[in-house]
C-alpha cells in the first residue's frame, strides 16, 4: 500500500513539474533579463481556480508589474484566476536557490515544507504571512502578518492581535470586463455569489431564507477548485436559480441586473463578492465581517445577525446614494511596496 501511495505522489509531483515547465518556458528570457527588478516569493496552495485566495493572488501579481514573482504552489488549475504576465514563474526551484529574495509571502498561512527548508538557508529581509483564516498557524519566522479586516486581526493570538496590518485589494474585478448576457433570469431578483465548500459559507442559511424572501434568489457558483458538500442545483426551483461556472462577463451581467446582494456566510476573511456588489452600487445585506467592517456606515449597506433578521429587514430598494469606492489606507500592494523599499 505504501508503494502505491508513493507512486501516486510521484505522479502528482511529475505532473506539477511538467505543468510548471510549460508555463515558464515562454517567460524565462524576459524574466531573467529584468535583473534589477526585486524578487518576491509567493507560497500558495493553488495557481488558478476560483475563490478569495485565488483572486487575491491574481490581484497581487497584476498590481505589481515592477516585481519578479516566484510562485510556489501545490496545484496548477487550467481555469479561473490564472495570471499570465511575463513577471511570474511557477515552482522554479533552481532559480530560487540562485536568487536574492527581497520578500517571502505566505498566502493564507501556507508553508510548504520544501520551501521552508530552502528559505531557511537564505537571508530574506521580510517574511510576511497573509492570513485569510485567523485560525491558521502563523509561521514562527514571520516578520509581519497582514489580514483583510479588523475582525480577523482581533482573533489572532498575541502579539499579532495588536501588531498585524490590515490590507486588501480594493479594486473591482469587473473594471475591464464586458458584460455577457445570462439567459433564464427573473425580471427582479436578489443575487448571491459564493461556493458552498463548508458550513461557514452558509448554504443552509440560504435555504432557510428562501421561503421568506420577497423576490427570487439567483446564485452564482463554481466548483472548479473543489467539489461542493451540497449541490445547489438540487434545490433549484422558481424562487431559486443556480448559475454555474460563469465567465467574468456573465457574473458582471448578474450584478448589473440584480436588485440587491445577500451574503449568507457566517464569517469571511474579506468577502470579495460583497465588495463587487458594493462597487456596482447594489444594496448589500451581510453579516459584519471582512470588508463590511470598512463599508458598514456607507449608504445601502445593511447588516444582519441571523436569517430571521435578514427576512424582516430585506427590501428591494431604489439605487443607493453615492459612496466611497477606493480604500487607499488598506491597499495591499502599497504595503508590500513599502516593505520592499525598506530593504
Amino acid at each position: 500500500m505504501k508503494g502505491a501511495w508513493r507512486l501516486v505522489a510521484l505522479g502528482a509531483h511529475v505532473r506539477l513539474a511538467l505543468q510548471s515547465l510549460r508555463f515558464n518556458a515562454p517567460r524565462y528570457a524576459t524574466f531573467l533579463a529584468r535583473r534589477q527588478a526585486p524578487v518576491v516569493v509567493l507560497d500558495v496552495t493553488h495557481f488558478g481556480g476560483v475563490g478569495g485566495a485565488e483572486r487575491l493572488l491574481h490581484g497581487v501579481l497584476h498590481s505589481m508589474p515592477e516585481v519578479r514573482f516566484l510562485v510556489f504552489c501545490r496545484t496548477i488549475l487550467p481555469t479561473g484566476y490564472r495570471f499570465a504576465g511575463p513577471n511570474v514563474l511557477l515552482n522554479p526551484w533552481w532559480l530560487l536557490r540562485a536568487s536574492r529574495v527581497a520578500l517571502l509571502l505566505h498566502v493564507s498561512g501556507v508553508q510548504g515544507a520544501r520551501l521552508a527548508r530552502v528559505a531557511a538557508r537564505k537571508r530574506i529581509p521580510h517574511r510576511v504571512c497573509f492570513l485569510i483564516d485567523p485560525r491558521t498557524p502563523i509561521p514562527v519566522e514571520a516578520t509581519e502578518v497582514i489580514v483583510e479586516s479588523d475582525t480577523t486581526r482581533r482573533q489572532l493570538p498575541a502579539p499579532w492581535d495588536a501588531r498585524a496590518t490590515v490590507g486588501f485589494l480594493g479594486g473591482g474585478q469587473f473594471d475591464e470586463v464586458a458584460s455577457e448576457p445570462v439567459d433564464g433570469l427573473p425580471p427582479i431578483f436578489a443575487l448571491t455569489v459564493f461556493n458552498p465548500y463548508g458550513r461557514v459559507k452558509g448554504f443552509d442559511r440560504l435555504l432557510e431564507a428562501l421561503p421568506g424572501l420577497p423576490v427570487p434568489l439567483v446564485m452564482a457558483c463554481d466548483d472548479t477548485t473543489m467539489p461542493f458538500e451540497d449541490d445547489p442545483q438540487r434545490h433549484a426551483g422558481p424562487g431559486f436559480v443556480v448559475c454555474r461556472k460563469l465567465r467574468p462577463g456573465q457574473i458582471k451581467y448578474l450584478y448589473e441586473r440584480a436588485s440587491a446582494y445577500i451574503c449568507f456566510s457566517r464569517f469571511e476573511g474579506f468577502a470579495f463578492s460583497v465588495l463587487d456588489a458594493y462597487l456596482m452600487d447594489l444594496p448589500v445585506f451581510s453579516g459584519e465581517f471582512g470588508i463590511v467592517t470598512v463599508i458598514k456606515d456607507q449608504p445601502g449597506v445593511h447588516r444582519f445577525a441571523d436569517i430571521p433578521e435578514l427576512v424582516a429587514t430585506f427590501t428591494v430598494a431604489s439605487p443607493v446614494a453615492p459612496r466611497a469606492k477606493r480604500f487607499p489606507a488598506y491597499d495591499l500592494p502599497t504595503r508590500l511596496r513599502t516593505l520592499l523599499a525598506a530593504g
